[in-house]
């Protein structure tokens, strides 16, 4: 019988071709992963994201790494397992 899990280098590989910016967070907030487009878009490669804290503080007007990751903290619904 086959296996239902994926494992992380399959999943790493669909991510990366998805067409939307996509990222993870670690439970401490910290940038884990990114894919290609968002290094695209935001202008920052995935090694000099990866680590960056994410506080609930929105972006910065000098736009800066630190500043970019707090636009991408969620929400404090989702954080409590809220839709």
């Amino acid at each position: 019988m086959a296996s239902s899990r994926i494992s992380g280098a399959r999943l790493d590989s669909l991510w990366q071709h998805v067409r939307e910016p996509a990222f993870w967070l670690g439970a401490d907030g910290r940038v884990v992963w990114v894919n290609r487009v968002w290094e695209d878009l935001t202008g920052y490669s995935a090694e000099e994201a990866a680590g960056v804290v994410c506080h609930a503080h929105g972006p910065s007007r000098t736009g800066d790494l630190a500043g970019l990751g707090g636009s991408f903290y969620p929400p404090p619904e989702t954080l409590a397992g809220k839709p």
